[in-house]
């Protein structure tokens, strides 16, 4: 094979690698995470006078500010709603991957090939996440507009470092209406890298400022909540239910993830020269000033800049500190002893980066290491490069040991039938590790990889993503693939909403019925304040009946409750109420049965409903069907 032959073959084979890679940490579950709640409004706007009464469709705090949602509503129209929501999984997926292979090539443009593809596979391997509690990451794996709207900022920094500022501008201006908050993140490092250029600027960015907070004085719509205070019960409910929107409340963990990232990108930048050192710059800054942005609006209780949720702005952080971790480690690596330190420190910190004070030490004694530098002498080098050599090796291998162990529980209490949980092992941070070390490797060797073994990992890989990207349960697939003609017709002599006990979407995919309360309905209540006190209000009667636990209404803070069997007083008072729901549907546990004076009629799904639980599965085919209120 000729040299050019042989260049192209690498390329395609490093292409199947990273798409392969990308898929195997992003399996496709169906409708889960906030891909519920927006392919839920598709499902709204094709039915108004079913799924469209809910409550959260009712009073609506974000579907209309996007235009995506009426675009899933034509392909579920069109496709269904299985195939809808995997090709837009798999679209996004595809588009975001184009994106950063594009970035990679304009930011690390001065580094070897084989670095660039290791930043490639690093930034789809590391922990993704950003902000608190591991809710957001980047290139989620659910049908969001948050991965197109990362693909079009990841292409607009792209365009930026070509010197084509008017199309990196269009592209996230063009975002906006597929999800405004990601869109203005985007925009908000476009804005600092100019400032890092021109101070005048600044002067735009103070005059656009008092123009906002002459327009919320106005009190002009939308506008008008920059300066209102989210009154205390609303506040209560939303950070009940959604935390890692109020920065104040994040934990350790959040914390000291910033930190290693923060740290990276810094690192990186001052390694890096020219417009590359100032996009880096201007990434971290917004970064940074996402997250204080956030933090001020957290303490004053402003009701607009809460929403905006600055913080997100460490998304594009994030993937950019994973990219720049190359940098650091190729430069750092050759400075003696305390280069060796950093190196060392940052393969902890980033190895731990959610065991919160333990990875903010090793960002700290990674900058301190780099701050300090040939300063510092050394009476025997090489004793300190084998000791800071060795203790990571060990503390690497103690977190290894640890994960196998955890990940062999998972693995062991898993339901029959279910199979090798492909997103288990991969959250158990072994494979991505692995894959980042084997990548860092054949960057510092690439003659270590000789064109039979590329070919032979790409097909392994491809191999197993294509056996495994596609892991939904039976369940899922039986959920979304339409309406269930059997228990509609269970429910067909009573109009009004349903309330599911134990699940989420089913009453929209199964019944095409509104849902009267969910746990995951409040995550939108931060957007919505008639939502959040009509949930609330709904939410605590259950929990006060004990049909639900306090996990509807504070996920992040109880854990998971056992379904229960309701019984007769509760579903009699429940029902006793006004708004109550036309219909309880309750999951029964295998021999449990309900009391005859319910009147309820069961419903078998052909596949069975599987739920993790604190250290335990719940499973069943059976649900009881009680009439209720409505009518």
């Amino acid at each position: 094979m000729s040299g050019q032959g042989v260049t192209r073959f690498g390329r395609w084979a490093f292409l199947a690698v990273a798409a392969s890679l990308l898929a195997l940490s992003r399996v496709h579950l169906g409708l889960r995470h906030d891909a519920r709640l927006y392919f839920g409004d598709a499902l709204a706007r094709l039915d108004p006078q079913g799924v469209g009464r809910d409550v959260i469709f009712a009073h609506d705090g974000q579907f209309g500010f996007s235009l995506y949602t009426p675009v899933l509503a034509w392909l579920v129209k069109g496709l269904g709603l299985n195939a809808a929501v995997a090709l837009v999984s798999g679209l996004g997926l595809v588009v975001w991957l184009a994106a950063l292979l594009l970035l990679v090539s304009r930011l690390l443009a001065d580094l070897p090939v084989a670095w660039r593809r290791a930043a490639t596979i690093l930034v789809i391997v590391v922990a993704p996440y950003y902000g608190a509690h591991e809710v957001f990451a980047y290139g989620e794996a659910f049908a969001t507009p948050r991965i197109l709207v990362e693909a079009m900022a990841l292409a607009a920094l792209a365009a930026w470092l070509s010197d084509r500022r008017w199309l990196a501008g269009g592209l996230l201006v063009a975002a906006l209406a597929l999800h405004p908050i990601m869109a203005l993140c985007g925009l908000a490092v476009l804005f600092v890298a100019l400032c890092l250029e021109d101070r005048r600027w600044l002067l735009a960015g103070v005059a656009g400022g008092g123009l906002l907070v002459i327009a919320a004085s106005l009190h002009l719509p939308v506008v008008d909540r920059l300066l209102r205070v989210m009154d205390p019960a609303w506040r209560a409910i939303s950070e009940a239910r959604s935390p890692t929107v109020f920065v104040s409340l994040w934990p350790a963990e959040a914390w000291g993830r910033i930190a290693v990232q923060a740290v990276t990108l810094g690192l990186a930048a001052s390694l890096s020269r020219g417009p590359v050192r100032r996009l880096m710059t201007a990434v971290l800054i917004a970064g940074l000033l996402g997250v204080g942005f956030g933090w001020l609006a957290d303490r004053l209780s402003l009701i607009l800049p809460i929403q905006i949720q600055a913080w997100r702005t460490q998304a594009l952080m994030a993937i950019l500190a994973a990219a720049g971790l190359v940098v650091c480690l190729r430069a750092l690596a050759g400075r003696g002893p305390t280069g060796l330190i950093a190196v060392c420190a940052l393969g902890l910190g980033w190895t731990l980066i959610g065991w919160g004070a333990i990875a903010l030490i090793g960002a700290a004694i990674a900058l301190a290491a780099v701050l300090i530098g040939e300063r510092a002498t050394w009476s025997a080098p090489g004793l300190v490069r084998r000791g800071v050599f060795g203790l990571t090796v060990l503390l690497m291998a103690a977190w290894a040991v640890l994960r196998f162990s955890a990940l062999q529980k998972g693995l062991l209490a898993l339901p029959d039938g279910q199979g090798l949980g492909p997103g288990l092992i991969w959250n158990s941070g072994l494979p991505g590790w692995i894959a980042a070390v084997t990548a860092l490797a054949l960057a510092a060797r690439p003659d270590r990889l000789k064109p039979r073994g590329a070919l032979l990992g790409a097909v392994v890989l491809s191999a197993l993503a294509l056996l495994l990207w596609d892991n939904r349960s039976g369940f899922a697939v039986e959920r979304e693939s339409g309406a269930d003609p059997e228990l509609q017709a269970l429910l067909s002599d009573r109009a009004g909403e349903v309330l599911w006990l134990v699940g989420d979407v089913e009453p929209w995919t199964l019944a095409g019925r509104a849902s009267w309360a969910s746990k995951f309905q409040g995550a939108g209540v931060v957007l919505s304040r008639p939502l959040a006190l009509v949930l609330n209000d709904r939410i605590d009667r259950l929990i006060s009946l004990g049909l639900v636990g306090p996990d509807w209404k504070s996920p992040f803070g109880a854990a998971p409750t056992t379904p229960k069997v309701p019984t007769l007083p509760q579903i009699r008072e429940l029902c006793a109420a006004r708004d109550a729901p036309a219909f309880v549907v309750a999951a029964l546990p295998s021999g449990a049965q309900l009391d005859p004076a319910l009147g309820a009629r069961l419903w078998n799904a052909r596949e069975p409903y599987e739920l993790e639980l604190a250290g335990q599965w719940f499973s069943t085919r059976t649900y009881g069907i009680i009439r209720c209120g409505g009518g």
